[in-house]
């Protein structure tokens, strides 16, 4: 039976796929040098803050992929407020605190 040439591109294409998939599996591994590894359930996935102005509590998600030390600005669900939303990781469990926005910028 005669390859035809889509087969022999495809089986190319293949084969630089795999290696550029390697590449970008080693470029994300480097970038995450400062975590331990991942075991999959390790982490925490989810934690709360208290909201300064109506004093709920807020539940959010979390990633320890983002890095051990991450500040962002996130509005209360509930009232709207802006609050700047504070996770440090230690180990494999996550700090959580909040601040108004107005207190910081």
């Amino acid at each position: 039976m005669r390859e035809s040439k889509h087969d022999t591109k495809h089986d190319g294409e293949a084969e630089s796929g795999a290696a550029a998939n390697a590449i970008t599996r080693a470029a994300a591994d480097a970038g995450a040098s400062d975590l331990p590894p991942d075991p999959p359930g390790l982490y925490d996935s989810e934690a709360s803050y208290v909201c300064d102005a109506c004093g709920e509590q807020i539940v959010i998600p979390i990633d320890p992929l983002g890095g051990s030390v991450q500040e962002y600005v996130e509005d209360c669900p509930v009232c709207c407020h802006p609050n700047v939303i504070h996770v440090r990781w230690d180990d494999v469990q996550a700090q959580v605190w909040a601040e108004p926005e107005q207190d910081r910028y």
